[in-house]
């Protein structure tokens, strides 16, 4: 009896349990198993084996299985030969400014004094034109009343999937929720005004190093060594605070079972 005589969900069974190499050369044996591979193996590939890349959440959803298989594959080859193309997202800027990184599914913000620049990710229709990154604007947060307010650090809170919501820390100790506003068209610099931020200050003036957020909780970290536990989901949060009795500089939050 032939492999190709069993029943189809027992061969799609079977399909399941193979990897990458398994597959392809199954589909090349013969046209059964070509077509079973097409339409079952490559997707249950990529549900078992799932890439998470905000930059490419977008053109995923619109890719079938089989090219997304083959886009991962190219880019492995071409990470593991170091050949790829680092480009600037934007002119230097002037003096030394350290920047800081946020990414969500919908844009990536890189924060730089008091400046928050927003580029959105692109979708590509197909495997042969990469998802790009565009400049979206930029998001002036000074104030006139304190000019010691440069980003120390930032990150992104669920927002019901507008992807516009940020929790920053800044250099004299304040922490806020920010949320990005639409620009209009043609609007490259949008002010934030006091109506879209709220502050929780409970790090009295201290530098915050580093927040975190998992779910609903977010963890910040000032200079002094000083930890503030934030349940966001709250409606008035009031933070855990815990003393490490010496400086640290980063933070990672998971409140996600490892099994």
């Amino acid at each position: 009896m032939s492999l190709q005589a069993l029943p189809t969900d027992i061969l799609i069974v079977v399909i399941k349990v193979l990897d990458l190499q398994e597959l392809v050369a199954l589909s090349q044996t013969c046209k059964l198993f070509k077509t079973l591979v097409h339409d079952f193996g490559w997707a249950n590939y990529i549900r078992l084996h799932p890439r998470d890349s905000c930059s490419l959440d977008k053109s995923l959803r619109t890719w079938d299985p089989l090219s997304q298989v083959r886009h991962h594959v190219l880019t492995d080859k071409a990470w593991a030969r170091h050949k790829f193309a680092a480009r600037p997202l934007s002119r230097p800027w002037q003096g030394k400014l350290q920047p800081l990184l946020a990414i969500n599914p919908t844009r990536l913000v890189v924060a730089a004094g008091h400046t928050v620049y927003s580029y959105i990710f692109t979708t590509s229709g197909h495997l042969e034109s990469a998802p790009g990154i565009q400049f979206e604007c930029s998001y002036n947060l000074s104030t006139p009343h304190n000019q010691r307010r440069d980003i120390t650090s930032l990150a992104f809170a669920p927002d019901s999937g507008m992807d516009r919501t940020l929790y920053i820390g800044f250099e004299h100790g304040a922490l806020e929720r920010v949320f990005l506003p639409p620009s209009k068209i043609g609007q490259r610099d949008v002010a934030v005004g006091p109506t879209l931020r709220t502050p929780f200050n409970y790090h009295y003036g201290v530098l915050i190093e580093s927040l975190s957020i998992s779910g609903d909780l977010l963890l910040s970290l000032s200079a002094n060594g000083s930890a503030g536990l934030l349940n966001l989901s709250s409606v008035a949060p009031t933070p855990t605070m815990i003393d490490l009795e010496d400086r640290g500089w980063s933070t990672h939050l998971s409140t996600h079972s490892s099994t």
